[in-house]
Order: structure tokens, then sequence, then C-alpha cells
């Protein structure tokens, strides 16, 4: 079975210099390069993300490589590798800030307040009758918007809104309704929003990739995703930044001013006076809201300038230790490492991409556009169904089985590929673990990372706090698998659902079965088999498995003392007896203490303590049991 769970730490200032997905937790990172690698050996990570690996070697004395498609990765690990003079940087800093403070100037009001921002309401005109209609004042039906003159459906997209309208102006000191009295202010905003300036507009105005599924419409280019005014903005600020001679500082900065671009677009949907929601182009796309927000950009500078320069400060002191080798290429890894010796490297770390679920490359699109780079979208291993450049799974097989190969060629005999995945989708799983096993590297080990202390409020989501990562170390081995598979999963599976009274959550189960697999070595046709094999012993009954009587009968005396939900019980009197704990911090206690479990995920620990414990608010508290019922169950 799985050792001691892995629990990950939140990030650091040094990891925040930048928003960029599936950053992992560097505390992880860590303790797989001080268990497999030594100082003064090199590692490579092909797709290197936020580099946060690669720092984590090289603060342990490591030599590395990072390799990524994606410009904007490049930069960030760039950065992070080979981080400014901090003093170097703030200098062009306040440069950037003076710049803004010019450019910004239309961002007051005629009495001189300071806007903070501006809230637009899309104005779309019927189809029917022609009747203009702000968002601001639809008629709803259900969940769609109608005319409020003759009741036919008006839609507010990119592809059928006119114009927009301000309908708030949102300063340093309140907030300033349209009104008589304040038309001519209100008027003048919209005019100055709708102005571009400058000579730089046209050099970053791009199409964007066509892709519905991340609402990338034909004919979408970069501006559109602003308003004029910030667009000409934030163009100025990108010319100026390229235009710095030190290249470390250059990369800094444009890195710090890609951090600040999706804050100061349209994508920031207007909800409750900003108290929820946030930006929107992270999940479902790049969607403009029908009552959206133009952001003043001096303010997101200012507030992100000493963040910034203490994160750069805290990466300088990071490394300690000399390497020869710190650089990251913009490229596609397959032409980097055919550049390479074989047998050169002593260990990958590979975070591959995940098959179909996020297309990170085409979500970059609103930095990489201000970076004046090429993107490669045809060597992006992804599947994609977007109209150019479409990927399909039979692509990201063969791209996956190459980059394999090439880095089992370029392997040390004695080397390690360290391998974290997400994905519970068999397709990529097959895809993978065939590709390992078609050039001679085995499973050596294999554990589940819980998401524990995580930044993201997503993780405890009731619909998503299960989402963590599977970490395996592949070494060359040219073993064969066990014959008999099945027999392997169910003694993963049976005790997990006899420790659970004969009922488990589905991705719990099957999170199971997959780790079996790869603890295992199985062949890859088990994952074939998976489901089959689930079905042979439980039942689906809404969100679990529930295990079938006569596999109950059978097997409950083995596990009978066993009990996850006695234990999680026991526990949560030990931790919640003095007071309220938060959520957060009771459920790492929990992790730490349940070794012979598979581990719940949050909802689930809140559906087992249900009667226990109050979940409320972010903490949870103690709840009596009747009189006598503790003593008897704990005796």
């Amino acid at each position: 079975m799985a050792s001691d769970p892995l629990i990950a730490k939140t990030h650091p200032r040094a990891y925040m210099l930048h928003k960029y997905w599936a950053r992992k937790p560097h505390n992880i990172l860590s303790h797989y390069i001080e268990t497999y690698f030594k100082k003064g050996q090199l590692v490579v990570d092909p797709f290197a993300g936020s580099g946060v690996f690669l720092a984590e070697a090289k603060k342990q004395g490591l030599d590395v490589i990072g390799i990524d498609v994606n410009p904007l990765a490049t930069l960030l690990t760039e950065v992070t590798l080979n981080p400014p003079n901090p003093g170097d940087m703030k200098r062009e800093l306040d440069a950037m800030i003076e710049i803004a403070q010019v450019h910004t100037k239309s961002f007051k009001t005629i009495e001189g307040e300071t806007v903070r921002y501006l809230v637009h309401a899309m104005v779309s005109i019927c189809s029917s009758c022609q009747h203009v209609n702000s968002a601001a004042s639809a008629k709803k039906d259900g969940r769609k918007y109608v005319c409020t003159h003759c009741g036919e459906r008006v839609f507010y997209n990119f592809n059928n809104f006119d114009k927009t309208e301000i309908i708030e102006i949102v300063t340093e000191t309140g907030v300033i309704k349209r009104s008589s009295d304040t038309e001519e202010e209100f008027q003048r905003q919209e005019k100055m929003s709708t102005e571009h300036f400058g000579n730089n507009f046209t050099n970053y105005d791009k199409l964007l990739i066509e892709n519905r599924r991340i609402l990338a419409f034909a004919g979408m280019k970069s501006s559109d995703l602003f308003t004029n005014r910030n667009f000409s903005i934030a163009s100025t600020f990108f010319a100026y930044a390229h235009s710095i001679k030190d290249e470390s500082v250059r990369n800094a900065i444009l890195l710090f001013l890609t951090s600040n671009i999706a804050q100061i677009s349209r994508l920031i949907p207007y909800r409750n006076g900003l108290s929820t929601g946030g930006q929107a182009w992270t999940v479902p796309g790049f969607w403009i809201a029908p009552i959206h927000i133009e952001a003043n950009p001096l303010k997101h500078l200012k507030s992100r300038a000493t963040k910034f320069v203490n994160g750069i400060n805290d990466l300088r002191k990071g490394y300690v230790h000399p390497v020869k080798i710190s650089k990251s290429h913009n490229g596609d890894m397959r032409d980097v490492l055919n550049a390479s010796a074989p047998l050169s490297v002593d260990g990958f770390f590979f975070d591959p991409p995940y098959g179909d679920s996020v297309p990170y490359l085409e979500f970059s699109f609103i930095w990489n556009v201000f970076l004046n780079k090429e993107i490669n979208y045809d060597s992006e291993v992804i599947v994609s169904d977007r109209s150019a450049h479409v990927s399909k799974w039979d692509k990201y097989e063969k791209s996956i089985e190459e980059s394999i190969g090439l880095m089992a060629s370029r392997l040390k005999p004695d080397g390690k590929i360290v391998m974290t995945f997400n994905n519970l989708d068999p397709r990529a799983w097959k895809a993978i673990l065939n590709a390992f096993k078609s050039h001679g590297l085995k499973c050596l080990q294999a554990d589940y990372q819980v998401p524990a202390v995580v930044s993201s409020k997503a993780q405890f989501a009731t619909d998503t706090s299960y989402v963590g990562d599977f970490y395996c170390v592949f070494v060359k081995d040219q073993n064969d698998s066990p014959d008999n598979g099945a027999e392997y999963i169910l003694k993963y599976l049976i005790p997990l659902f006899i420790d659970r009274d004969g009922a488990a959550p589905q991705n719990v189960v099957k999170r199971t079965a997959i780790l079996a697999i790869l603890q295992e070595n199985l062949d890859i046709k088990m994952f074939d088999s998976i489901n089959d094999i689930i079905h042979g012993i439980a039942k689906k009954q809404a969100k679990n498995f529930v295990l079938r009587d006569e596999i109950w009968n059978k097997y409950k005396q083995d596990y009978g003392n066993n009990n996850l939900r006695d234990h999680l019980r026991m526990l949560a009197h030990e931790f919640l007896g003095e007071g309220r704990m938060s959520v957060k911090n009771f459920y790492v206690k929990v992790l730490e203490r349940t070794h012979d479990h598979v581990l719940p995920a949050v909802q689930e620990l809140e559906e087992i303590l249900a009667g226990t414990v109050l979940f409320e608010g972010g903490y949870c508290y103690l709840q009596e049991l009747p009189r006598g019922q503790l003593e008897l169950r704990f005796k």
C-alpha cells in the first residue's frame, strides 16, 4: 500500500510571482528531489510550467534545465531560476509606475477623485424589434435574457453586444451612481474608455485561436478582451518593458506586467460589489460577463509591486549552492532533447499535459500576446477540438510516446523519472504507462498527494475537494508485470469498502484502483478492467459504490477492527475537545493520523462525521453525543 500521506503546503511568496495553473506544492517536490537525487546531478523538466520543481532542485544544488512550448511558462521559469538584482528591478518598476501615473490620468473624475474601477454593462440590440437593451436593466426568463420591449430573446456575448455603458464609477471614497447630475462625468468616461492612443496598439492586437469550448470566437482579437483605453495603456507598458537592456530585469518586468494584465481586462465580472467572484477566463474561458469592470491599471501595479520584489528577494536568498547549469528553453521538448547527448541526464520531472482537460497554451494567449513570441500550437501535447491546430487522442498518444522515449534515451542507467498526474481518465493513463513500459521503464513507487493545505478555495468546494495528484517514480527495468492483476486491485479495494461500512465515494474507489495498478506495476490492460472489477464487488448508489452483500459477508470479519468512521470520530473528540478548529487544520491533523486507511476527501470527512462534528463557516465544532454513547463506543 501507499506510504505516509504527502500533505501539501501553501505556496510561499517566491512562487506567487504569477498566476499559472497546476503549480505543484514545493514541499512535495522537495521531498522527491531530496529522496532520489544528489547535489551536482542534472535534472530536466520537459514541461516546466511554473518552474517550481527546477527551483527546488536548484536550491538543493542540482543543475537544472527547463523546457516549455508556452512562452509565458518559459518566462516564469527563467525569472524563477535566474532572478534579477532586486535593486535594478525596483528602479525599473518605479519608472514603470511613473509612466502609469501619466497614462492613467483619465481615471480621475472632473472633481479630481481617483477611480478604482468602472462598472460596464453590455448593450444589445433586439434582432426582432431593434430595441436597445442594457444588461443593467435586462429582463430574464429563467436563465435567458429577453427584450424589455417585445419579449424576444436577446444575447449578451462577444458576437451580439453592440457596446457597453458605464453604470457605476467606484472611487477611492465611494460609489458614483448615474444620474442627471453625474451624466457629464459618465459620458466623459465612456468616451475615454473607447478611445485608443499611442503607436503600440496594433503591435499586440492579434487574433485568438478559435475554440468555442473556451469562448474564443471567430474574429476575436486580443483588444476585444479589454476596453480600448486599458489595451492602449497595456501596450504602452509592454513597449517600454521590451526596451529594457538588462535581460534578467527585462524578463522580470515583462513577467510582472503579465501578472497584472487579466485584472485590467474585461474578464472580471461584477458581482456583489466585487465581494464575490473573480477573474473569469481561468475556468469557463474568455468570458466577458454582461456586467463587468474596467479597472484602473495604476492601482494594480502599485498593489503588486512590493509583493513581486519580495518574491524575487526570496528566490535569490534560496539559491545558496553554486550550480553549473540553470536555464530554460522555449520550444518543443522533443527538439531540445534530440539535440542533447544520450544517457546524460540524472533525472526528469514529468508533469504531462492532462489530455483534454486544460488548454494552457490557449488560455495563456492573454499573456503571450504581449510577449511578442510566435506560438507553435502544433507542437503542443494536448487533446483539443479547436478549429485550427486540431489535436486528437491519437496525436496525444503519439506525442506522449515520443516524449517518454526521448527521456528514456537520455536517462542514465540509474536515473529516475518522477511523474505527477491528476487525471482519472483511463485513456490518458494508458497512453502514458504504455509508453513507459515500451521503453523499458517500471514504476518503483507510487503515492497520492492529498490537497490538504492549498491556496485555492476550490479545493475545499464540495464538488472538487478531492482533486489531488498521483506521484510516481520510474526506473529502467525490463521485468514483466504480474499476470492476475484483478487480485491485486481487489486487495486494495476490499479494505477500502470494509473500513467504510461497505460504501465508498466513486472517485475514491477509482483512484484506489489506479493506485493499485501503479504500485503493483500491473499490465496496462487492467485500466480497461477497472469498471468490471468494481462492479463485480459493488453496486453504484448515488455518488457511492456499495459493497455487495455476498462480498461484505465474505470479508467483513477480516477487517472488522479497522473502521474509518470510528477512527475519525475518535480523532474528532481528541482534536476538537477543547474548542473549534479551522477545517483545513482539522483535515491536516486527521490525515497525519489516518495512515492505515485510504485517505478521505474533505467532503467524505464531513459526511462521515455528520452528527459528531459541525462544519460551518470554514470552522468545525464538536457536537455532543448522547450521554454514555461516547464511553460505550470507545471503551
